[in-house]
């Protein structure tokens, strides 16, 4: 079952990789200036382009636990590098349509990134996002932190921009 869950998360994490890398190529295309043929480039999202998904999954375990896969938080509810709750383990594994991963897992680095990767990679997902609004790679780096800190609501609750700015300060590091 071990050998499962890594090669899951291999495949998840190519599977982000690919579909990110893609993403941000739209992105890069969009801002390419009819008439000139210049790329047009907000110096903030071209800054935002420099981070990966490993980097947002690093700030988020630093922000969350220090790197400490043994870390208890939230009186004893949420544990792990990540600070993962049994709730999230559970909605994990109602996504992928089995019990792949149990609460000891929360204590695995590999593991709980993976958990992560299922969980925001899910809900930002089906977040949506409204008509016209193209959202550019730090806009979904938000959206992820603040759903992983929030649940699958967080990216519009106010309680999370707070978390968010502490990613964001790690990424920048």
């Amino acid at each position: 079952m071990r050998n499962k869950i890594d090669i899951l998360y291999i495949i998840i994490v190519i599977t982000m990789a690919f579909s990110l890398g893609l993403f941000m190529e739209s992105i890069l295309d969009s801002f390419s200036s009819p008439s000139s043929g210049q790329a047009v480039v907000d110096p903030n999202q071209a800054a935002a382009c420099s981070y990966s998904f490993e980097d947002l999954l690093d700030a988020i375990e630093q922000v969350e636990s220090k790197g400490n896969a043994n870390a208890v938080g939230d009186n004893g509810n949420a544990v792990g590098a990540y600070q993962i709750w049994k709730i999230y383990v559970d909605d994990v594994n109602r996504i992928l349509g089995e019990d792949i991963f149990a609460y000891d897992d929360r204590y695995s680095k590999v593991r709980s990134a993976c958990m992560v990767t299922v969980y925001v990679q899910h809900y930002c997902g089906i977040a949506g996002w409204d008509g016209e609004f193209r959202p550019t790679q730090m806009d979904r780096f938000e959206a992820m932190a603040r759903i992983h800190n929030g649940g699958p609501q967080g990216y519009r609750k106010e309680s999370t921009e707070s978390y968010w700015l502490k990613v964001l300060a790690e990424l920048k590091k």
